[in-house]
């Protein structure tokens, strides 16, 4: 496996895609769209998850966010799937935590070349993070923050403190996860911001 340097993340902001979220009538087209008119410009990162779509839905989704990303100057990542990451041409591949889709990139998606993907990964302790730092992840998202259905039960989750205590330890920037308790606004919110190495969010909202 090729030396991977860490570089400056291009993006502050790591929108995640959930259908389920958005009003009725209101494709996740769509909901991009305005997303990346209302986002600072060259900011945003988008990541295609609702893995639960059929395939055929999902690679024309991909096409359709892949068209509006470049439209706006954004990035197009692709959670657990990378022959999809690679059809559409997305800019990056987001995996769980020791998902086998990691062993599967190239020299020249790891590299330096043109070919070469943001990596994220999705930890939800410090083993994991560590881990992700090894297979060369760029970026990790970090979760449950906070209590999730199905995810998490109330007293389950990390909370903020344990949560800024990880961020400070690992070298790679870390957003914290939505909720769906908290979604659209709160928890959309902190995942939109990484971390910086005290564990507070590093940018900040008007």
């Amino acid at each position: 496996m090729p030396e991977r340097h860490h570089r400056p993340l291009p993006f502050r902001i790591y929108a995640i895609t959930d259908r389920t979220a958005l009003p009725e009538g209101t494709s996740l087209a769509e909901a991009t769209a305005h997303l990346l008119v209302a986002a600072p410009a060259g900011r945003v990162a988008v990541q295609l998850r609702d893995k639960d779509l059929a395939e055929p839905e999902r690679w024309e989704i991909a096409q359709q966010l892949r068209d509006i990303t470049r439209r706006h100057g954004a990035l197009l990542i692709i959670n657990g799937d990378l022959q999809l990451a690679r059809a559409c041409r997305a800019d990056g591949v987001h995996f769980p935590d020791g998902h086998p889709g990691l062993e599967s990139l190239t020299d020249s998606e790891r590299g330096h070349g043109a070919d070469r993907l943001w990596i994220g990964v999705s930890c939800h302790d410090q083993g994991g993070m560590q881990r992700a730092e090894r297979a060369g992840a760029d970026f990790v998202t970090m979760s449950p923050v906070m209590p999730s259905p199905g995810k998490a039960r109330e007293g389950d989750e990390l909370g903020w403190d344990r949560f800024k205590d990880l961020a400070r330890a690992c070298p790679l920037p870390t957003f914290a996860a939505p909720t769906r308790r908290n979604r659209p606004e709160t928890a959309e919110l902190m995942a939109s911001l990484p971390s910086d190495r005290s564990g507070r969010p590093s940018s900040r909202t008007s």
